[in-house]
């Protein structure tokens, strides 16, 4: 009965958009509970409620009103959840499946075709990926009357982990057999259109061919090979760590899926025509250009994380550490005994009597620990930490893929048209920090130094001067995600670091030449640039330069990041303002320095010093800030 009623509650029922998120996520509670009587009593109804709809004399009309209809909509949801469930479990309704997509997958409505996408997504990702079908950790019979074994009873015990028998979905030939039938008969005919008649189709038709194939791609990448090429040789096809001691030479799946050409490499040559014709022939497209600078964004900083050069890791004992800090005389190690707070051995790790090394090979050999917890409680045996030593490309020395990022950064006008499209691309509504676009920033001055920074500092400062009110935020934010991405970026950067127009070589050759340090050099150019932008603040801009310290202080060793610990120390220092509000965007920045928590108590210190003077602010907004 229970049964019956949930079944005629989602079957025969059309929920609003507002209520569809609550009552899809009910649909995927029971599917985890038991799916195949799930799909067994749920799936043939919704298919038959969606095929009634398009056999409708009216159903054609559908596949082209924007407008759509409610109920198919929320059938179509409803499909997309149902076809979550194992692959095993899917293959028996392989026929209602395919006949459900036939039908519907067309549909211009953005809702309907949406759902369709989920649909072909969680659809190959049930029949490709592997996982475990039964995660309970118990050994008892949970399928009996509760009078014997009440479940709940069992959570939060200890399970013996040879007794429990976890079982894994794994595909088998006719899962993946299923999902190469699936993918060429619908993701061919989607890149085929998007080939052929790309400079025919509306934006409406263009968008809903694009959001299949991106959601047939995630779901079955999984499975398709990575792309020949002769630039990367040996190429191990495992996820196990390239130091691994051991190395899996076989595929996870029984067999390889035969397609009929690479997806990866047909996707990568379809899409990047079609983006060329977008920018040639529909400059005027806001919308698709917002979306294609969004993907570029990621690209650009997943590019440069391949092509950063390798970090160098040491491992010395605890006791060298400590010999090197001159510390060891002074110190009672306590090796079993976790003892949290300051203590004589953990007097190293804070800023507190750091003096910054003045030749590169102390710079280098200097042991930055950036997690708060080391030293907080115990000390390892061992430390493994990495050298302040690392490679740069310089414009004389760098590979032919390097240089393609290197030529379009260098360009100034590039970069003046970036900062005005990433102002452009807001939501009026609501001027987020984009956490993406400071890491694609961190990435580029951490593999190219300071080859892009007078280029950048230039916009900078016309980003903070921008007069128009409705694009003050945008600059401010997209200033901060630069100067967040900037300050991260030079975090491994060297002390002697070349300047963008310097070789290695020619350092090799000139060792008397005097190279400025970079780091120096860098903070010269920011300190009055930030300060600028300090005695500049208004309401809507403070969160954004909240969020560029934060960023560039989280999970940083404070000794690293002295020189911004030290322009906040003048913040500190500075006389109190009559301005209600400078007061109080003056410590809301001051509050950042949170992130190192217990690494710089001389710093804390200084802040209750100064505090305290203004415990009896005759405003409640200052009182407020302090006690925070």
């Amino acid at each position: 009965m229970i049964r019956e009623k949930i079944t005629d509650f989602l079957t025969y029922a059309c929920w609003p958009s507002k209520v569809r998120k609550l009552v899809t996520g009910l649909v995927r509670a029971i599917i985890m509970g038991d799916p195949v009587e799930t799909l067994k009593y749920l799936l043939p109804k919704t298919c038959e409620s969606i095929n009634k709809i398009m056999n409708d004399p009216e159903g054609n009309a559908l596949l082209t009103d924007h407008k759509g209809d409610k109920e198919l909509t929320w059938y179509l949801v409803l499909f997309s959840e149902l076809v979550r469930v194992r692959g095993d479990a899917l293959m028996i309704y392989k026929e209602m499946i395919i006949s459900v997509f036939h039908q519907c997958i067309q549909i211009i409505h953005k809702g309907s075709y949406k759902a369709v996408a989920s649909a072909a997504k969680h659809l190959l990702k049930s029949l490709t990926h592997i996982y475990m079908i039964n995660t309970r950790l118990t050994v008892e019979n949970i399928d009996g009357p509760f009078i014997d074994f009440l479940p709940i009873r069992a959570w939060g015990q200890p399970v013996d982990v040879d007794k429990v028998q976890v079982q894994f979905h794994i595909p088998n030939d006719d899962e993946l057999d299923f999902v190469r039938e699936f993918v060429e008969t619908f993701l061919y005919v989607e890149l085929d259109l998007l080939k052929e008649k790309s400079s025919k189709l509306s934006n409406g038709e263009r968008l809903r061919s694009l959001t299949i194939v991106h959601h047939i791609a995630i779901g079955c990448f999984r499975i398709v090979s990575r792309i020949g090429s002769p630039n990367v040789q040996n190429l191990v096809p495992t996820v196990v760590p390239y130091s691994a001691q051991s190395q899996a030479q076989y595929s996870m799946y029984f067999k390889e899926p035969k397609f009929r050409e690479n997806l990866r490499w047909r996707l990568l040559i379809n899409i990047g025509k079609l983006l060329d014709m977008l920018v040639d022939n529909q400059s005027d497209d806001v919308s698709s250009i917002k979306m294609a600078h969004k993907y570029a964004t990621k690209g650009i900083a997943a590019i440069c994380r391949l092509q950063k050069p390798p970090r160098i890791y040491v491992e010395k004992s605890f006791d060298e550490l400590l010999h090197e800090n001159k510390k060891q005389s002074s110190t009672v190690i306590m090796r079993d005994e976790c003892n949290p707070g300051d203590r004589n051995d953990n007097f190293w790790v804070t800023i507190d009597g750091y003096k910054p090394p003045e030749t590169q090979t102390e710079w280098e050999q200097m042991c930055f620990l950036d997690k708060t917890f080391h030293g907080y409680y115990t000390w390892p045996k061992v430390i493994k930490y990495p050298m302040n030593k690392r490679a740069r490309y310089t414009q004389n020395d760098m590979p032919e893929q390097v240089a393609i990022i290197y030529n379009r950064f260098i360009d100034k006008n590039f970069i003046i048209q970036s900062t005005k499209l990433m102002i452009s691309d807001e939501n009026t509504d609501e001027i987020m920090f984009i956490y993406v676009r400071f890491t694609m920033f961190k990435c580029l001055f951490r593999n190219f130094g300071l080859a892009f920074v007078d280029n950048f500092m230039e916009q900078l400062y016309v980003l903070i001067h921008e007069k128009t009110h409705e694009k003050q935020e945008g600059s401010h934010r997209v200033a901060a995600e630069i100067v967040a991405g900037m300050i991260r970026g030079s975090k491994y950067w060297t002390l002697e670091m070349v300047s963008r127009n310097v070789s290695f070589s020619t350092i090799l050759t000139s060792f008397d030449h005097e190279y400025e340090r970079s780091l120096d050099e860098l903070w010269k150019k920011l300190k009055p640039f930030l300060t600028e932008v300090c005695l500049n603040l208004s309401s809507a801009t403070l969160r954004h330069w909240n969020t560029c310290f934060k960023c560039v202080m989280e999970h940083g060793d404070p000794r690293r990041m002295y020189r911004l610990i030290d322009f906040i120390r003048t913040l500190i220092n500075n006389q109190i303002s009559s301005n209600t509000f400078n007061e109080t965007s003056r410590w809301s920045l001051i509050q950042t320095l949170k992130m190192f928590q217990w690494r710089i108590p001389s710093i804390w210190c200084t802040i209750y010093e100064h505090a305290k003077e203004l415990l009896d602010h005759s405003f409640k907004p200052v009182r407020e800030h302090i006690a925070e």
